[in-house]
């Protein structure tokens, strides 16, 4: 025999259950407010592994972290994706570096909200003087680059000699052992 109305009016209840569960994720996933949630969600979580990784916070504090936080993994995944590696290469360690990134996630998040009038007229009024300051900060850096460059290359040349140095007294005093232990095997 078929099944029975009772049945299929259970079946229709489950079916229609299921098929509101999927339309009410797709709409959280396509809501404007939820899009824009996981954005700042996802640009914090850049900025405090950014901020970690250049202050030296160990990977384990960093993954306990991870794991305690309660995200989405759709949101998580969207980070990762996200954050290039040549910016963490280029930040560790570089507390100047560390503030051209910063001031460059400032202007990627000013870009997604939308300018004010106020913002317009003052963009206007410092753009000039916010051109100069990079083009002065920009020869600054490269300056500050150049006058390390010595220093660097002096410790370099110091420590290769303080290796030679260093194999030279070895290779003397391994070859003393080998001669005294081949005396003390002729006796």
């Amino acid at each position: 025999m078929g099944t029975t109305t009772e049945e299929l009016r259970a079946r229709l209840a489950a079916e229609r259950s299921d098929l509101s569960h999927d339309l009410d994720a797709i709409g959280d996933r396509m809501s404007p407010g939820r899009v824009m949630q996981r954005r700042r969600a996802a640009v914090g979580r850049r900025a405090t592994n950014l901020k970690e990784r250049v202050m030296g916070v160990t990977a384990e504090a960093t993954a306990s972290v991870q794991d305690a936080a309660t995200a989405p993994v759709a949101a998580i995944a969207d980070s990762v994706r996200e954050m290039p590696d040549a910016a963490r290469r280029t930040t560790e360690g570089n507390p100047l570096a560390v503030g051209l990134v910063a001031f460059g996630t400032g202007l990627v998040i000013a870009a997604l909200l939308p300018e004010t009038r106020q913002e317009a007229e003052l963009a206007a009024k410092l753009q000039p003087a916010l051109e100069t300051t990079a083009e002065t900060l920009g020869e600054s850096v490269q300056d500050s680059v150049e006058a390390i460059k010595p220093a660097a290359r002096e410790a370099v040349a110091e420590v290769q000699q303080h290796a030679q140095q260093s194999a030279g007294a070895v290779k003397v005093e391994a070859q003393d052992a080998a001669k005294k232990a081949a005396e003390q095997a002729r006796r």
